[in-house]
């Protein structure tokens, strides 16, 4: 059975262990592994010198994978990963744990009641992993 798995990345090189936890996901090899970066629009990444070499990182190492790599605009963040899990019927989503204090302010805990009634799971990798791999 085919499954399709959404990485969703920052600009920042730790999240390569998402990527590798998506892998870790999929079940054979006509799954599909989708890398996502959503940009808010007031954001110049790419006249971030630091954000856009993370980046590039990123997408080097997805294409490596065999991912396919996408980079979204928008000011809705939460809104716009939605709308890529379902115009491309996601079966996993895979995001860092967040740093907000409270859960409810996270995208994440947003987008669990977005997908409450769906077959579409989340994957949180917790923040400790990035310590155990540095």
């Amino acid at each position: 059975m085919t499954q399709k798995v959404m990485v969703c990345v920052t600009e920042q090189k730790t999240c390569e262990r998402l990527i590798k936890e998506g892998l870790n996901i999929v079940n054979n090899e006509d799954s599909e592994i989708f890398v996502i970066h959503v940009a808010t629009k007031d954001l110049k990444v790419l006249e971030d010198n630091k954000a856009a070499e993370a980046l590039e990182y990123l997408f080097d190492k997805s294409k490596g994978y065999g991912a396919s790599v996408t980079v979204l605009k928008s000011n809705n963040i939460r809104e716009t990963l939605v709308k890529f899990a379902v115009d491309n019927q996601i079966d996993y989503v895979v995001m860092g744990e967040t740093r907000q204090q409270d859960e409810k302010d996270s995208v994440i805990f947003k987008l669990k009641n977005d997908f409450l009634y769906t077959n579409t799971k989340i994957k949180v990798v917790p923040l400790k992993n990035i310590n155990q791999e540095a």
